[in-house]
Formats: C-alpha cells, sequence, structure tokens
C-alpha cells in the first residue's frame, strides 16, 4: 500500500473582485473609526500637556491672613447655608407648636 500525499495548496488572498460590498462596507467603518481613536489620542495628549504643565499656587508660601481669608470666603456659603436651615427649622418648630395648640383646642 502506498501512501499518496498530495502537496498543500498555496493559500492565495481573496483579491476581493466578486466581494466589493463587504469591502466597502469594512472602509466605511474604518476610516470613521480612525478618525474618531486619533481624535480621542489627541485629546489624551492636550490633557497630559495641560496636566504636566499646570502648577497651583503653594498654600506654604503664602502668608498666614491669605490663607485664613481664602479659607473664610470658601466657608461664607456653607455658613449662610447653615443660618438659612436655622430659620427654616425655626418656622418648622413654630408651625408644629401652632397646629398642637390648634388641634388641642
Amino acid at each position: 500500500m502506498q501512501c499518496m500525499i498530495q502537496p498543500a495548496q498555496e493559500w492565495i488572498p481573496h483579491s476581493g473582485v466578486g466581494n466589493t460590498k463587504s469591502s466597502v462596507g469594512q472602509q466605511v467603518v474604518k476610516v470613521p473609526s480612525n478618525a474618531m481613536f486619533g481624535l480621542f489620542m489627541l485629546g489624551v495628549l492636550v490633557f497630559t500637556v495641560c496636566s504636566v504643565r499646570y502648577q497651583p499656587l503653594d498654600p506654604w508660601l503664602e502668608p498666614g491672613q491669605a490663607v485664613s481669608e481664602q479659607v473664610k470666603t470658601s466657608l461664607s456659603p456653607l455658613q449662610k447655608m447653615s443660618e438659612t436651615l436655622l430659620l427654616v427649622e425655626e418656622m418648622a418648630m413654630r408651625w408644629i407648636c401652632f397646629l398642637l395648640f390648634v388641634s388641642l383646642a
């Protein structure tokens, strides 16, 4: 018994002659995706350069009064809000007392 081995056929890439729809479809997807990826990489580059070059003020180099003034200005909205909450709470307590008085009377 003699073994006949046939040589493997060479793989020839498809030239796309009869398959133009999928080729055009691939190009339609490929071009915008490459453009969007390029824009993303440009954004990453700009963000990196901005973050490397950003140098905030060093609070240790400022005098003590400037730091305390900055803390006061940043806390003043919170203080106003807490005063407003106290007023609302006081009004609510007055209404509760009034409603209790009316319901008991």
